[in-house]
């Protein structure tokens, strides 16, 4: 997820760094609290929209970083919420 920060251009860095420091707090809160499957289900649907928004306005083509972040979050909710 860092190396989506070479597909972005300069004036949305600091906003993809604030994005990452805000999935990292929430990714350890929710393993702390273990809420509802439906509830972590749709944080990271959300979180995802985010991160496909701001890879859309790279110049370069985003299709491999958004499913190397699909897997990350597909991972932490099987993580989370072991089945």
């Amino acid at each position: 997820m860092f190396a989506n920060l070479n597909y972005l251009p300069k004036k949305y860095k600091p906003v993809y760094i604030g994005y990452l420091i805000c999935l990292l707090v929430t990714y350890l809160i929710l393993a702390l609290v273990r809420p509802s499957i439906l509830f972590i289900a749709v944080v990271f649907i959300a979180f995802f929209i985010v991160d496909a928004l701001l890879l859309t306005r790279s110049q370069k083509k985003i299709w491999l970083p958004l499913l190397v972040d699909l897997f990350i979050y597909s991972c932490w909710f099987i993580v989370l919420f072991p089945f």
